[in-house]
């Protein structure tokens, strides 16, 4: 066995404990999620899997409470590697002020533009955005991140669209390997870096040819697996979206995805 060497405050950054995620989104997920979890969402393409990985950081980065108002936030930092650049940062805003404004006007409370403004910068502070174009820069990505971990004991949460980006690119160079191998592959590789962290992790994928529902990787390290469907879109383009939560595959729950709200 190989020896490791690192200071007494690397070493607190991996064990201290930091801002937990609970009941994150329990429309989605049958119970509470926690450090370590790691968490999928798939589903055929435009079934919604940006938009709720927008939610979850919403709710994730927003403050709990300002000035007496509850927002329900989690005052969380997080990680999000966007390989599928479906993410805009726009859309984020909105939706941050969206949410900011309905939780003021619900509890009655006069809040101006400048408390406005104030949160959702502060709140858009606590996000770090990564982008990756090929292969070898999310394998770099994924060595970063254990050295942004270490710099960062307010981050509780890794969230990547799109896993399986660059599988295609990945078979054509390394030769050939299922998709459900290339999951697993790819998985082992970032809890290589991240996995001694007390950190969640999310991420999105499309759905394999001809997949099991129940089907899991190799090893047992999800929490749990959420299936995004689209049930019917109507003409602004609002999605009824289906999730199914896994392993139970007793858990379902039924939302609207728009452009600003889910």
């Amino acid at each position: 066995m190989n020896t490791t060497e690192e200071s007494a405050t690397q070493l607190l950054a991996r064990i201290i404990p930091r801002k937990p995620l609970e009941i994150l989104e329990d429309k989605l997920f049958p119970h509470p999620v926690g450090p370590k979890d790691v968490i999928e969402l798939f589903g055929a393409p435009a079934a919604g899997k940006t938009h709720v990985l927008i939610s979850l950081i919403v709710q994730s980065i927003l403050p709990n409470e300002y000035k007496s108002i509850c927002f329900g936030g989690k005052s969380c930092h997080v990680v999000l590697v966007d390989t599928m650049h479906h993410f805009d940062i726009l859309q984020l805003e909105k939706r941050l002020m969206n949410k900011v404004s309905r939780a003021a006007q619900d509890q009655g409370a006069n809040f101006s533009d400048e408390d406005l403004g104030k949160i959702v910068k502060e709140s858009l502070h606590r996000l770090i955005v990564i982008k990756c174009y090929d292969s070898s820069q999310l394998s770099m990505t994924f060595v970063r991140l254990k050295e942004i971990l270490l710099r960062d004991a307010n981050i509780s949460a890794i969230m990547m669209d799109g896993l399986l980006a660059y599988y295609w690119q990945d078979r054509i160079t390394s030769g050939f390997i299922s998709m459900e191998a290339y999951r697993d592959k790819m998985l082992t590789l970032l809890l290589k870096f991240v996995g001694d962290f007390q950190v969640t992790i999310f991420y999105t994928r499309l759905p394999f040819p001809n997949e099991d529902e129940a089907m899991l990787p190799d090893f047992s390290i999800l929490r749990c697996r959420a299936k995004l469907s689209v049930e019917s879109v109507d003409g602004n383009g609002t999605l009824i979206a289906v999730c199914t939560s896994y392993p139970e595959m007793d858990h379902q729950s039924s939302f609207l995805i728009c452009k600003n709200v889910i």
